[in-house]
């Protein structure tokens, strides 16, 4: 979410509706529609304890076009620029985080209004876990983030440092302020970027959408409707909006462990259709390498979970226990049906499930434990980072609590 450093004041604009709006965004949205950008009956505004989000400020119709971003009106990496830099062969992210980090340098370029509604880099240093010292990241974070953290944070990471790398040649004098400043771009993109490819478009870009980017996430199914079509993105309501109400929209179908890896957030429990309790590092472990290779040979090794919004478990993790309790031929029936071909096997399912969830449990707890004080302990963006894991930790335990009840 776009915001501004706690320590400066903000000059504000009121709207009729008194929302209150930096000056700052107020002049991205003028910037915004200068570029051609279309954007009707909504505002940024300041959210308490949230940043900045999207508000209806006036009656809204289900249906009503809020957004059109053109082509041209897209932040998007020019090709001649990455080319001149020998930046062309870097990723989709990578082009466009080294493109910005080059205009970013030029004062005189367009961006460089843009960058004052960005969030800092003191806003991802205090959530995003990738953005940390080393020894906080190594000794601490990657300690205590359960399991189903750690894997898309190593993955983000290694992202990283391979991107760093492929595009360090463009400031070799000064690695120092290179790597600081294509970070902090890097992250930009990765929380605020969309994918551009629409039907007949032959060369996809990672780009961002001016005011667009302003919407907070909600699950998936709940908000409104962004769509891409070769002439841009548009927004449209999907209910009737009153003044002041919030515009949200789904970034994706992700669980809460992607949100706090990808976006430095998670939803409160109960709020998130999306989320999953993943549960390989307790089950794999159980599966003999014969039954983990005849999973590997369907494509149900991995990826198990426990769904809180429906107390049930995947269909891959009833694949992978079926495994260990039926024939081969009832369990590729149930594979190809979804229904067990004798008697019902749910219960069996539970029963052999049950210790590597209570065990789940114990590991829960203990980290909890731990946690707390250590959360207390510690100070600043430590300190925030690690009460987002305890956070985490608690909805795991609970969900597995309820399911076990």
């Amino acid at each position: 979410m776009p915001s501004e450093p706690p320590s400066k004041k903000r000059k504000t604009l009121k709207t009729s509706l008194d929302f209150d709006i930096p000056e700052v965004h107020a002049a991205y949205v003028e910037w915004a529609i200068a570029r051609g950008i279309e954007i009707h009956g909504v505002t940024p505004a300041v959210l308490p304890g949230r940043g900045v989000g999207l508000l209806a400020k006036e009656k809204i119709k289900k249906n009503a076009v809020l957004f059109f971003v053109p082509e041209k009106a897209m932040i998007k990496p020019e090709m001649a620029v990455l080319r001149k830099h020998k930046l062309n062969k870097l990723s989709s992210q990578a082009q466009l985080a080294a493109y910005l980090t080059l205009e970013c340098k030029n004062h005189s370029s367009t961006y460089v209004a843009s960058r004052s509604a960005w969030p800092t880099p003191e806003d991802f240093s205090a959530c995003m876990l990738a953005w940390s010292p080393k020894d906080d990241l190594e000794d601490v974070l990657r300690k205590w983030a359960p399991p189903s953290v750690q894997k898309p944070l190593d993955r983000m990471l290694s992202d990283l440092e391979r991107d760093i790398e492929s595009a360090k040649h463009m400031h070799a004098s000064d690695d120092e302020t290179f790597e600081r400043d294509f970070l902090y771009h890097w992250m930009l993109v990765n929380t605020r970027s969309f994918h551009w490819k629409p039907q007949g478009v032959s060369q996809g870009a990672m780009i961002m959408n001016p005011a667009l980017d302003y919407m907070n996430h909600c699950p998936n199914g709940r908000g409104c409707e962004v769509t891409m079509s070769p002439q841009g993105y548009e927004l449209r309501a999907n209910r009737d909006y009153e003044p002041g109400e919030e515009i949200l929209a789904t970034y994706g179908a992700h669980s809460n462990d992607k949100l706090l890896v990808h976006y430095g957030f998670i939803l409160p429990d109960g709020s998130l259709d999306d989320d999953e309790i993943r549960l390989d590092h307790v089950l794999l472990p159980r599966l003999t390498e014969s039954q983990q290779s005849a999973l590997q040979d369907v494509g149900f090794l991995g990826g198990y979970a426990l769904l809180p919004s429906s107390g049930e478990l995947c269909f891959k993790t009833q694949v992978a226990v079926r495994s260990v309790l039926l024939t081969a031929n009832e369990w590729e029936h149930f594979m190809g049906s979804g229904e067990d071909l004798a008697d019902d096997k749910e219960s069996e399912v539970l029963d052999w499930l049950k210790p590597s969830l209570e065990s789940y449990v114990e590991e829960a707890k203990e980290a909890i434990a731990a946690l707390k004080p250590l959360s207390e302990e510690k100070t600043g963006d430590l300190a925030n980072k690690l009460k987002l894991l305890q956070a985490r930790w608690e909805q795991i335990r609970s969900a597995l609590d309820n399911f076990l009840a």
